[in-house]
Formats: C-alpha cells, sequence, structure tokens
C-alpha cells in the first residue's frame, strides 16, 4: 500500500527473521541502542516506539520459549504460481527455531506440490509436520512417514499460528520472487 519505506519493510523482515532464527537477545541489544540514542537526540516518540518493539520482542521471546518448544521438526511450505511457474520456499523449524529457507523456482505442472516434496524429501530428512496449503495424498504422506520412520503429519491451518507462519511465508515468496 505504499505507507511503509522499503527500508523500514526490510528492517522489519530482517527484525522478524531474527526472532525466528532465536536471535532475540543480539535484536534487543540493538533496539536499546537505537532506543538510548533518539534519546539522546531528543526523539521521544522515537523511543517510544522502539520501547514498544523492544517490550514485544521480549514477549514474543518468551511466548516462543514456552509455547514452540517442540521435540519435533516441522517444514512450512508455500508457493505462488505466476505464468506457468512456480514460486516455492521451504522455511525449515527445528526445536521451534527457524533454521533453514529454501528458495525454488521451477515449471507448473497439475501434481507439482507432490511432486516437489517427493523429490525434496528423498533427498532430505523429514520433518515430523509438514504445514501446508493444500492436502496431498495418502501415498506420499506413507512413503513421507515411512522415510522418516514415523509418522507424518500434514496441517492445512485455516486460522491461528500455523495459518499465520503459512501467511509469513507466502508473502515472502512475494518478495522473494
Amino acid at each position: 500500500m505504499g505507507k511503509v519505506s522499503k527500508e523500514d519493510y526490510n528492517r522489519g523482515l530482517d527484525e522478524a527473521k531474527m526472532v525466528l532464527s532465536g536471535k532475540t537477545n543480539e535484536l534487543v541489544l540493538q533496539l536499546k541502542k537505537d532506543m538510548a540514542m533518539a534519546s539522546k537526540e531528543q526523539d521521544y516518540e522515537r523511543a517510544l516506539e522502539l520501547k514498544k518493539r523492544i517490550d514485544s520482542v521480549d514477549f514474543l521471546s518468551e511466548r516462543q520459549n514456552v509455547q514452540r518448544k517442540k521435540t519435533h521438526d516441522e517444514a512450512i511450505i508455500n508457493y505462488l504460481i505466476r505464468k506457468d511457474t512456480v514460486y516455492l520456499i521451504l522455511f525449515g523449524v527445528h526445536a521451534g527455531v527457524l533454521d533453514e529457507k529454501q528458495e525454488y523456482s521451477f515449471s507448473y505442472t497439475p501434481d507439482f506440490l507432490e511432486e516437489f516434496l517427493l523429490q525434496y524429501y528423498s533427498e532430505n530428512p523429514v520433518p515430523r509436520e509438514l504445514i501446508l496449503p493444500q492436502e496431498v495424498g495418502s501415498a506420499l504422506v506413507d512413503f513421507l512417514s515411512e522415510k522418516r520412520g514415523g509418522p507424518v503429519t500434514i496441517t492445512v491451518p485455516q486460522r491461528g499460528e500455523k495459518r499465520q507462519l503459512l501467511s509469513l511465508v507466502l508473502k515472502n515468496v512475494d518478495l522473494a520472487f
């Protein structure tokens, strides 16, 4: 909508990546330095804004430590299709912390998602849960479970935290491509 400059938007993305990567302490230190500088320059509105962001990061960090600490891993995958090309991003979350982001583009076929998952997980470890924008066939789920050596859950969230994660990946697809 053009209400936020590209620089501010990219800074927000960088901060979100730091939170998702578990680097909240590093982010809070940087925000505190920025807040001190704004106060020194008597830019109290900016200092207050930074204080609110620090509080938000602290809250998210506590919530992430409590709610996202998992004994299993997950992958969040989303895509866009433009002019017969699929643009797809895979976020890998391990023990509740984002630790990988992979971008792909390839030609569209009607079964592209299942084909991608089959090829990708033939060569890579299978997480316990896949968060996807659409259902996949039971034969693929059986293959993934066998490859993993245990059950694999396919989640197609309609609302809540996992839906927000799926939306975040979609925004990244749009920005990346």
